[in-house]
């Protein structure tokens, strides 16, 4: 009978920082690292942040899981085509749409696509492919491996989607240096942006949503607004006070400085 309490190992790759958390019971931080790199940096460079902080947690758990910021993911949502069904057809659509939509560097990435109900528009994530590779290699030079690598937007989303109530909603994820915002409508994604945060986040998250409802057709106070910014305080959020929207900003009970690990 083992008497050790279950450990796991999580990993955040942001545009400026790299976290490796080590955690136990119940999800209780116990070691961690963080190492940062210039925004932007090379492929080169985030490996090395990677690599750096990997050395400093001692964890013997050698599978980990990994969370991409949303600024080093591309999204698109792919419209609902009946005849691409298949699962190399599908990749094929997502592919050529991306090209279209972001020109030849897509043809560089990696294609991850979310599972969409028949009818439903299909969520697509981007990331470049050098990256990942680096990544994987990084992880195999410290003896560890990756079991799952996933977006920071579909990591909260999956953790909240059960706990937002309504059929039509606004859900927002919040990084320093990026906003992500979805429209879900009968619990079908429809609409993903993504800017990068160059000021007041509250402010330009309003912004998003009056713009996005125009573009829509409908009114803001048709949908409820669903807000992850770990760390931050409803004073923060007042700019949002101006929508004619419900506005919840959803709890996170872990270490806010490794939300991103911790999704």
């Amino acid at each position: 009978m083992s008497l050790s309490w279950p450990e796991s190992l999580r990993l955040a790759i942001g545009e400026s920082r790299v976290d490796v958390v080590r955690t136990g019971w119940r999800g209780a931080v116990r070691e961690s690292c963080s190492v940062e790199h210039a925004p932007g940096a090379r492929n080169e460079a985030i490996a090395a942040s990677l690599s750096s902080a990997l050395g400093q947690v001692r964890g013997a758990r050698k599978a980990c899981s990994i969370v991409l910021g949303n600024g080093l993911v591309r999204y698109a949502m792919l419209p609902w085509r009946s005849e691409v069904a298949q699962k190399a057809a599908r990749h094929a659509y997502a592919q050529a749409f991306l090209e279209n939509t972001y020109g030849t560097a897509a043809q560089s990435w990696a294609v991850m696509l979310d599972e969409s109900a028949y009818g439903e528009p299909t969520l697509a994530c981007a990331v470049d492919r050098e990256l990942l590779e680096s990544v994987r290699g990084t992880l195999r030079e410290a003896g560890r491996r990756a079991i799952s690598i996933q977006p920071y937007f579909c990591a909260a989303l999956n953790r909240y989607r059960r706990k937002m109530t309504g059929l039509d909603l606004w859900f927002a994820v919040l990084e320093p240096e990026r906003i992500c915002l979805a429209q879900i409508a009968g619990r079908s994604l429809r609409v993903l942006r993504s800017q990068r945060a160059c000021g007041d986040a509250s402010a330009e998250l309003a912004g998003m949503i009056e713009r996005e409802s125009l573009v829509a057709g409908r009114a803001i106070s048709d949908a409820r607004l669903y807000v992850f910014a770990p760390g931050a305080t409803a004073e923060s959020f007042m700019s949002l006070q101006q929508l004619d929207a419900e506005t919840y900003l959803l709890p996170f009970a872990g270490d806010a400085r490794y939300a991103m690990a911790l999704a």
